[in-house]
């Protein structure tokens, strides 16, 4: 195979995982992907240079084009520099893919066994790496594909980069069958099999019902930030809410509902508060809340309970150069996508207490948060049920939301606990405890979902143990092989 085809090839298998998530969920082709890889790693080692970028660029660049829409459309970015700064976020992110390929074919054995198991190896490493916070983009997971198959039973065991680590596994092997290396078809079967028989295993516990509205208001952004429009964007709010005062337990509106500063809307919380006392139902909404210390003054992206809710929640995972801008000193003003409304505020603290809706705990987690599996695992030992709103206007008719709710619904899975999200265009649902969709509004309309949800009691192996399984287990398999490619390098050449 030519240097071009190979590059091509390598291109068509990071695609092929983007068609594997949300909207197209043909979740088959994740192992295409990782398979079609491992394959051209396998046989053109020389190669792996292009072939990852070739591979990463496909990956991000068409995975991540969401980030064009607000960068350009909201932004008021030029197309060239839009495209420039996806270009620059493409090539940033293929960098950890051409770690990944080198360090396999640097550290492989000559066993075929052990080069499938360090190949999915070191594709979970550099996902566990985007799910760290440092670096702060865990997104397009492969394990996120298998939401609908039985590998989703090893959610609430490992999380999702245990099903990632699963989907690489199993397709490596399925394209070692090509050299009839039969016996690796036990590889392909025995994760989807195991997955079978534990995916129906109930690892939380029932202990009741309540029912939830939950409010998109369809509110564009161009206007969100308008001073002249905030009332508007309230009343709008109000009247949808208007029918399910007493009809509901809880109440939710998404990110950023209220425009106006917490201490700004003092009269319309109050008003709030007292129509869900009156009525015996919680009301959650997403708010700007700014606070003074000493001299300094903090911004927040946070979210208060009234009625029969209790609680504030102030935003911890903040999403860069949209909520804060990094090397704020020097990019400040250097062009307008640096000085988006809203993108100042200060990261809220660690171990916050648990919103209460109508006496039942619930975690919030605003928007991106919902994306970092470790961070919300730690969150929500003891809620009962995942409370998450978002404004994903930002990113208009793109992909992105949609790859959003996957991540909620793969949270859910991992937790066995419900989710309702609230979002201010869309996608707006009620997740079960499966990660399946109950129900959800259209984009782009606007609309109330109201349903019943269910409350739940327990921990997962997921939730207790968090990633350190995981870690320990792949750190093993990194130190095995390299124990094994040494024994094999200082073995005179007849002993092979």
């Amino acid at each position: 195979m030519s240097l071009v085809l190979s590059v091509l090839w390598g291109a068509l298998c990071g695609a092929a995982l983007i068609f594997s998530l949300a909207p197209f969920d043909i979740w088959p082709l994740a192992f295409v992907s990782a398979g079609g890889l491992f394959f051209l790693l396998e046989h053109y080692p020389n190669r792996f240079l292009p072939i990852a970028i070739a591979f990463g660029f496909a990956k991000y660049g068409f995975g991540l084009s969401w980030v064009y829409v607000s960068i350009h459309d909201y932004g008021a970015a030029s197309p060239l520099l839009a495209g420039s700064l996806v270009v620059l976020l493409t090539a940033i992110m293929t960098t950890l893919t051409w770690l990944q390929c080198r360090a396999y074919v640097l550290r492989r054995t000559s066993s075929l066994m052990w080069k499938v198991t360090l190949f999915a190896t070191w594709w979970t490493w550099i996902e566990w790496l985007w799910s760290n916070p440092f670096f702060g983009f865990p997104w397009l997971f492969a394990g996120y594909s298998q939401l609908q198959t039985p590998l989703s039973g090893f959610a609430p065991i490992g999380g999702v980069l245990l099903i990632s680590f699963f989907v690489a596994l199993v397709g490596a092997a399925l394209f070692s069958l090509s050299r009839r290396n039969w016996w690796m078809a036990a590889v392909v079967v025995a994760p989807m099999l195991l997955g079978f028989l534990i995916q129906d295993v109930q690892w939380t516990k029932a202990v009741g019902t309540q029912t939830v509205a939950l409010v998109q208001g369809n509110t564009e952004q161009s206007v969100k930030w308008d001073e002249d429009r905030r009332d508007q964007i309230v009343r709008t709010h109000v009247r949808l809410t208007a029918p399910y005062w007493g009809e509901v337990d809880t109440i939710v509106w998404p990110e950023s509902a209220i425009t106006s500063w917490a201490h700004e809307a003092g009269f319309l919380l109050d008003r709030l508060h007292a129509e869900g006392e009156r009525s015996s139902t919680a009301l959650v909404t997403g708010i700007p809340i700014a606070e003074r210390e000493d001299e300094d003054v903090h911004v927040y992206n946070g979210v208060i309970a009234v009625g029969t809710g209790e609680g504030r929640y102030l935003k911890q995972m903040l999403v860069p150069f949209g909520e804060y801008v990094p090397f704020e000193s020097v990019l400040r003003g250097l062009i307008a996508f640096f000085d988006l409304p809203m993108s100042a505020f200060t990261e809220g603290p660690y171990e916050q207490p648990l919103l209460r809706i109508n006496g039942v705990p619930a975690v919030m987690l605003i928007c991106y948060e919902v994306a970092f599996p470790r961070f919300v695992a730690q969150e929500t030992r003891e809620a009962e049920v995942l409370l998450t709103i978002s404004n994903d206007t930002w990113f208009g008719g793109s992909i992105g939301p949609l790859q959003h709710m996957q991540i909620a619904q793969m949270r859910a899975r991992e937790l066995d606990r419900w989710v309702l999200r609230a979002t201010n265009n869309g996608l707006t649902g009620i997740v079960n405890s499966r990660g399946e969709i109950v129900a959800s509004i259209p984009r782009f309309e606007e609309g109330v979902l109201t349903g019943t949800w269910e409350r739940r009691q327990g921990t997962t192996p997921w939730q207790r143990l968090g990633e350190l399984p995981l870690i320990l287990f792949l750190v093993l398999i990194v130190m095995f092989a390299e124990s094994r490619r040494r024994k094999q390098a200082d073995s005179p050449p007849h002993a092979e």
